[in-house]
């Protein structure tokens, strides 16, 4: 079963950060539904960041792939169910983090390797 947020009311947040996070979460469906739950507790006008996604396999760790387009179709089936307006922007962690990505890193360097991104 999905963790179930119902405990937490509607519209009760600004935002909703989950770094580094989600990619624990498994299956893909149990994914989407915690991703659908966050975004629900929003306020009109508030803003959801899911950042990290998609690992570098240099880590070696296990991780539970939500692409894009899962991204895309998880928050389209909110739109449809709750009447929300949302707009999905995709930005790659290592624009966001730092500039110098490819001059200088150290393998391991997980925050800032090619592949990972925010929405």
């Amino acid at each position: 079963s999905s963790p179930n947020l119902a405990w937490v009311p509607e519209g009760s947040f600004d935002h909703v950060i989950a770094y580094w996070a989600l990619y624990h979460v498994r299956p893909r469906g149990r994914q989407c539904s915690v991703a659908r739950q966050l975004v629900s507790k929003l306020r009109p006008g508030g803003r959801a960041w899911f950042g990290g996604n998609n690992p570098s396999d240099t880590l070696g760790i296990q991780y539970q792939p939500f692409l894009k387009q899962d991204w895309t179709r998880c928050l389209r089936g909110l739109s449809r169910k709750r009447g929300f307006a949302f707009e999905a922007e995709f930005i790659d962690d290592n624009a966001l983090l730092r500039s110098d990505v490819f001059d200088g890193h150290s393998p391991g360097d997980y925050l800032y390797l090619a592949g990972t991104y925010s929405v």
